[in-house]
C-alpha cells in the first residue's frame, strides 16, 4: 500500500482543488526523494559546467605551450607567454612531460565528460575508464612510433617512453604494438555510444 497517494475531492469542491495529494506520515517520502534527486541533479550540472570551462582553459594552455616558459623543469625570469598564465605554463608542461602528444586529448575528453554530467548520461564510469585507457594507450603508441622512427623528441612523454621501453624489452616490437593496439581499441569500444562492430553490419 502506497503511503503517498492521490485523493479525489467530491465534485462540489472548486476545480482548482479537484485533486489533492496528502500523506499519512509527518513527512512525505515522495517529496524527500524528489528533493534529493533535484539536489543530485544540481550537483551534477555544476560539476559538468566546471568541467567544460576547465576543458576550455586547459585547451588554451596546451595550445599556447612553450617549453621555455617557467615550469618545474625550466627556470627563467621572463614572463610566461602561456595564454593560461604561469599556472597554465606549469600545467601544460606537466601534461606534455607525462603524456606527450596525447595531452592534447585531455581537454576534449574533459569537455565530453562535463557535457555528459550536464545531460545526466549514464555509464559515466565506463566512459571514464575508456578515457583513461585511450590517453594512456595513445601516449604509449606515440612512444613506440617515436622509437621506431628514431625520433629524439618525447612524443609519448615519460609514461609512453618508459612503458614502451618495458614492452619492447619483454614483448619485442611486434608484441608491444599488438598489446598497445589491443588497449587502444578496447578504449574505443568503451567510449563508443553504440557497439563498434554493429557499424559494419
Amino acid at each position: 500500500l502506497d503511503r503517498c497517494h492521490r485523493h479525489k475531492v467530491p465534485p462540489q469542491v472548486p476545480s482548482k482543488a479537484y485533486t489533492q495529494s496528502f500523506c499519512v506520515l509527518p513527512f512525505c517520502p515522495c517529496r524527500v526523494h524528489s528533493r534529493v534527486g533535484m539536489a543530485k541533479q544540481v550537483k551534477s550540472e555544476i560539476a559538468g559546467i566546471v568541467s567544460v570551462l576547465g576543458a576550455i582553459y586547459l585547451g588554451v594552455c596546451l595550445l599556447s605551450y612553450n617549453s621555455w616558459d617557467p615550469s618545474f623543469f625550466t627556470y627563467t625570469q621572463e614572463p610566461s607567454g602561456n595564454w593560461g598564465g604561469v599556472v597554465g605554463s606549469y600545467i601544460s608542461d606537466i601534461l606534455f612531460g607525462l603524456l606527450g602528444f596525447s595531452a592534447y586529448s585531455t581537454p576534449v575528453f574533459l569537455a565530453i565528460y562535463g557535457i555528459r554530467r550536464i545531460l545526466s548520461k549514464e555509464k559515466l564510469r565506463l566512459h571514464t575508464l575508456g578515457t583513461l585507457l585511450f590517453i594512456l594507450s595513445a601516449s604509449l603508441l606515440s612512444g613506440l612510433i617515436a622509437h621506431s622512427l628514431q625520433w629524439e623528441s618525447q612524443a609519448g612523454g615519460i609514461i609512453g617512453t618508459k612503458t614502451g621501453s618495458l614492452l619492447l624489452g619483454g614483448l619485442s616490437t611486434i608484441g608491444a604494438y599488438i598489446f598497445t593496439l589491443a588497449v587502444f581499441l578496447s578504449s574505443l569500444v568503451l567510449l563508443s555510444p553504440v557497439p563498434i562492430f554493429d557499424i559494419f553490419t
